[in-house]
């Protein structure tokens, strides 16, 4: 139990990687574009709607830059913290910044055909589900450092996961990204947020 309560972490982050350097590894040899067109093809089309576009189109509003910029300076008045203020601006903007850099780097077109919204830049890894994963996580660990109860720790944590996996899946089903751009985006996020958030509290011991 102390072996893996001890590199449970670096099993996760291993798994992580390996799955994003796969798919980094198929993007690049344009190998995966198989897969995409299958989650399209054989899930996504059949089941669009228009009452369901409507309801994916303000959930992937939730992770556009400017709401999360109008919500990060509301939650940064809240933190009382001034160095968990510095953690917090310093999470989102770093995610940001790897998100642009391997974007440039990779270069990838976003998907033509079928598109439900349009998007700007390229594709791969997916901005939404990189600043998803890294905000709303980072939410998550600021839940369970406050002084709430545990019953209204884990409803909020339900809300948040939920909430994150919804923009995830609206980005592949508005066309914005595919399926290995959304993947990709959520692996390296957890990477990071597992990595900092470790820093964070060896710091603070």
């Amino acid at each position: 139990m102390n072996f893996v309560k001890k590199y449970w972490k670096y099993f996760i982050i291993f798994i992580l990687c390996i799955i994003f350097f796969s798919l980094l590894l198929s993007v690049l040899n344009k190998s995966n574009l198989g897969f995409d067109k299958m989650v399209y093809e054989d899930f996504i089309f059949k089941i669009r709607n228009d009452d369901l576009t409507m309801v994916l189109k303000i959930i992937t509003s939730l992770s556009n830059p400017l709401f999360l910029i109008v919500l990060s300076v509301v939650i940064f008045f809240l933190i009382k913290s001034k160095k968990e203020k510095g953690y917090f601006v310093f999470n989102i903007c770093f995610i940001t910044l790897i998100n642009q850099l391997l974007k440039y780097l990779i270069i990838r077109p976003r998907p033509g055909l079928n598109v439900l919204i349009q998007e700007n830049g390229y594709s791969f890894p997916s901005g939404h589900a990189m600043a998803s994963v890294a905000f709303y996580g980072y939410l998550i660990h600021l839940l369970w450092q406050s002084k709430w109860s545990k019953t209204y720790k884990y409803i909020g944590t339900v809300i948040l996961i939920v909430l994150i996996l919804a923009i995830c899946f609206s980005r592949i089903y508005l066309g914005a990204h595919y399926t290995s751009d959304i993947i990709a985006g959520i692996c390296l996020s957890l990477i990071h947020l597992i990595i900092y958030i470790s820093i964070l509290k060896k710091k603070e011991s």
